[in-house]
């Protein structure tokens, strides 16, 4: 009778199992990579960026890197000026509020298309020593960077929401 009973519950759990397989819950483990399906577009998220702006005029430089901690708290660091020339430097770190991450994320800076190559061997030829230089890298899980046009005035836009947090600090 014993016997009996072993088999009658090793039977119910491969019953379960194969209906737990059934419908996608052996890759539990894997829970964090969604599959999309056809037609549906998965863009990964920043985890961190940095950008940076040199200008003909000099108030116009900038260099901000926005990085995450392991509590999910990001954090400023970098340069800017004000209108009066006023250099600001922060390497330590300003936190960032939740309203300021989400204005970021409107921007839909993965969106944005990818620089191809080496971006300086492409402008060697075309290049100002007055011109606008923007540069964008977004940094995703796991470490992958990815190097992004930017526009001046999206430059402009990421200035207006991060160099507060150094010059009215």
């Amino acid at each position: 009778m014993k016997m009996k009973q072993i088999k009658r519950w090793m039977v119910i759990i491969l019953c379960l199992s194969s209906l737990l397989s059934l419908f996608g819950c052996q890759n539990i483990k894997n829970k964090y990579n969604v599959l999309d399906g056809p037609g549906m577009v998965n863009i990964p998220k920043w985890e961190s960026f940095s950008i940076s702006q040199t200008h003909s005029n000099f108030n116009y430089h900038f260099d901000f890197t926005v990085t995450q901690n392991e509590f999910g708290n990001y954090y400023v660091t970098g340069t800017c000026q004000d209108d009066e020339g006023n250099t600001y430097e922060n390497e330590e770190g300003i936190p960032l509020t939740a309203s300021t991450i989400t204005e970021l994320r409107t921007l839909k800076l993965d969106e944005l298309s990818d620089v191809k190559g080496n971006q300086s061997e492409i402008d060697d030829d075309l290049f100002l020593l007055d011109a606008t230089v923007v540069t964008l890298s977004l940094t995703y899980v796991g470490g992958r960077v990815v190097n992004k046009s930017a526009s001046e005035d999206l430059a402009f836009q990421i200035y207006n929401y991060l160099s507060p947090y150094f010059i009215n600090k």
